[in-house]
């Protein structure tokens, strides 16, 4: 049985493979900046994409709200917006999440483009 941790780093590797076959580039993976972390910061061609990775056993009912609090989704964009203050002049900006099923070989995969708009937090 794999750990937590075993399947976190599991997670986020199918994530950046999934990306990786849709064209993303991979800029940062656990990006950590004032001890808030963002774990894929990519490009979908010129949109700067944060990426939360998720794992689930059962993913086909998501409700986002439950998977990721706000007070979660404030924390991903407040390190979003450091990482642009340090890293990127303006650009667009999108939040996707990825879910993976870590418990299925090979893992399972899904996006959720524009997961949560930065202006409703």
């Amino acid at each position: 049985m794999k750990t937590q941790k075993e399947k976190g780093k599991i997670g986020e590797q199918a994530a950046a493979d999934f990306l990786k076959q849709q064209d993303y580039t991979i800029l940062y993976r656990n990006w950590t900046q004032d001890h808030k972390e963002i774990d894929l910061v990519c490009l979908d061609h010129d949109i700067l994409v944060f990426v939360e990775v998720k794992n689930r056993e059962k993913w086909q009912k998501v409700d986002l709200r439950e998977l990721i609090p706000q007070n979660k989704i404030r924390n991903l964009i407040k390190c979003a917006e450091l990482y642009i203050q340090l890293k990127v002049p303006e650009r667009e900006v999108r939040f996707d999440v990825i879910i993976v099923n870590t418990d299925q070989t090979p893992p399972s995969v899904k996006h959720i483009v524009s997961a949560f708009n930065a202006l409703d937090y």
